[in-house]
């Protein structure tokens, strides 16, 4: 029934989702942090990346790929995702980055003589957490919203249940105009109210971690 395929296709979603959405946050970081703290070349050549990949449409770029893989299965989708995601956090990040390494602290550990890395896990990034959440929540968000498409498009894995897949096969059904409006309804409310709940949940981490509203 729907309930059931509903929780069976919860782990599913959920479970792209939020792998997806970490490997994604760790290649904004690794490309972000990379090219926010050492400019340069290296910052001309990882922007230019970031830039050509923005200006490619994610949908279409993620149907692309997903056609030509051989296999569709859940593996597959995550990997799709994480490599057309990552290039709004990135540039986010990176931005950030420019910010932060203009900070005293940051200065004073560079005279100090302490390494690249340490300076930016240990000095930056504790300072960058709400960012860096804000950009897994959303990616999160987007991992999901992607994988629905691309299973109701019929690029995903028809055999495996998740919210995608039913929201597919109700549609193929003709679930409307046969009254069975709770198979296609239910899926889309549960992918809505994920979104919602991360946008919420996103925005009390950053009264918490960010220095500047809680000093208003």
């Amino acid at each position: 029934d729907v309930l059931t395929q509903l929780l069976y296709g919860a782990r599913v979603s959920l479970f792209v989702g939020f792998v997806a959405g970490a490997l994604v946050i760790v290649i904004a970081m690794f490309i972000g942090f990379v090219a926010g703290y050492f400019r340069g070349w290296v910052d001309d050549l990882l922007s230019l990346l970031m830039n050509i990949v923005l200006v490619l449409p994610g949908l279409p770029l993620m149907i692309l790929i997903a056609a030509y893989i051989p296999s569709h299965g859940i593996g597959e989708i995550i990997l799709v995702m994480s490599i057309t995601g990552w290039a709004f956090g990135g540039r986010t990040l990176r931005a950030q980055m420019f910010t932060m390494v203009q900070q005293d602290y940051v200065i004073a550990a560079k005279f100090a003589g302490e390494k690249s890395l340490w300076i930016i896990f240990r000095e930056i990034v504790p300072n960058m957490l709400s960012y860096i959440i804000a950009n897994f929540f959303g990616a999160v968000i987007g991992a999901v919203l992607a994988e629905a498409g691309l299973e109701f498009l019929g690029l995903g894995n028809p055999s495996i249940t998740s919210w995608g897949t039913m929201i597919y096969w109700a549609q193929s059904s003709d679930a409307m105009l046969s009254g069975q409006w709770a198979w296609i309804l239910a899926p889309g409310l549960c992918i809505a109210g994920l979104a919602a709940s991360l946008t919420f949940i996103n925005f009390g981490i950053d009264a918490v971690a960010n220095p500047r509203l809680q000093e208003e």
